[in-house]
């Protein structure tokens, strides 16, 4: 993934392991992205309405309250975002694309390059996602959430 690949580009990622948030936030900015993490609710609550996002990654194991909150606040400021979980889809949101844990950096990378410019794809990768979808990652219309 080049280093550019995110800039210009805020991205809120939202993980509750502190870990995994310091491990995927410094993949994040090495791609380019300017990058605010938050390990809870409140603070993914803050963020979104005062750090004039891009977009979103959610990662909830906490509870699908807190996740149904964070989500509709996004899709009320027209932020696009996408879940990284590690069952399948969220039933509130089957449109919003989903990245199945395990997943490796460059995989969120490139999930965030299509949720943020779906025209970044070219047609060699968009041929291929049609056929099947990139490892952990389901189907979804990006950028449509419902």
């Amino acid at each position: 993934m080049e280093h550019s690949s995110l800039a210009g580009y805020s991205i809120l990622l939202v993980e509750p392991n502190p870990y995994l948030a310091s491990d995927l936030g410094r993949a994040l900015y090495g791609a380019g992205g300017e990058i605010f993490i938050s390990l809870t609710t409140i603070d993914a609550l803050q963020f979104a309405d005062t750090a004039g996002l891009s977009g979103a990654v959610l990662n909830y194991t906490l509870s699908i309250k807190d996740e149904h909150r964070v989500a509709a606040r996004l899709r009320e400021l027209g932020v696009p975002f996408a879940f990284c979980k590690e069952i399948g889809r969220s039933e509130a949101w089957p449109h919003v694309p989903v990245l199945n844990e395990p997943f490796g950096a460059s995989e969120l990378i490139d999930l965030l390059r299509r949720l943020l410019d779906p025209t970044s794809a070219s047609a060699t990768e968009r041929s291929r996602r049609e056929r099947k979808p990139a490892s952990g990652v389901k189907e979804a219309e990006v950028g449509s959430p419902p």
